[in-house]
């Protein structure tokens, strides 16, 4: 009996995965950067991005304390997305992650935000997916955002971001 014992305990041991993580809680390999204008996106999934001209939003809350942006007029929305089709034959198996933020005026030669000062451009993730407990939006305040203008006047930006308790794809975007 003891020898059986001992070797479910040993093929439960082996037939577990783990990941390994560096000591301050990060996987060991870091995600990738996507670089919008080369169209670097990971493998799994695609990616897009888009200005929304003439536009802005806030972010409101409904009945049950659920995040949404308001859109109305303003200087533009920056708006990442990242999207991966779920297995064939299923109906809720897509994957969907946007992060948008308001286009501040006045951006010179460029503007930086980090941390709790990112939502001074709404700064907003939004997961999609069959999830429990992960899906719905998400005010980011955590991370670093600088967004500049280029010689030909193309709004260009570098943001690097986290959620606590949220399983994220997408960390870090370029756009240059």
């Amino acid at each position: 009996m003891k020898k059986y014992l001992f070797m479910l305990v040993i093929a439960g041991l082996f037939s577990c995965n783990s990941s390994k993580k560096t000591t301050d809680g990060t996987d060991e390999t870091s995600p990738p950067t996507i670089t919008v204008n080369e169209g670097s996106c990971p493998e799994k999934g695609d990616c897009s991005f888009q200005i929304k001209h003439g536009t802005s939003f806030t972010v409101a809350t409904d009945g049950t304390g659920a995040m949404y942006p308001k859109y109305n007029e303003g200087n533009g929305v920056a708006e990442f997305r990242y999207e991966e089709k779920g297995p064939e034959g299923t109906a809720d198996g897509d994957y969907t992650e946007v992060i948008q933020f308001n286009i501040p005026s006045g951006i010179g030669d460029g503007k930086s935000y980090s941390n709790e000062a990112l939502q001074d451009v709404n700064l907003l993730y939004y997961k999609q997916c069959f999830c429990k407990g992960q899906a719905g939006y998400y005010k980011v305040t955590k991370g670093a955002l600088k967004v500049f203008h280029n010689k030909a006047g193309e709004l260009n930006f570098d943001l690097q971001f986290t959620l606590d308790g949220v399983n994220q794809s997408i960390h870090r975007i370029v756009r240059q």
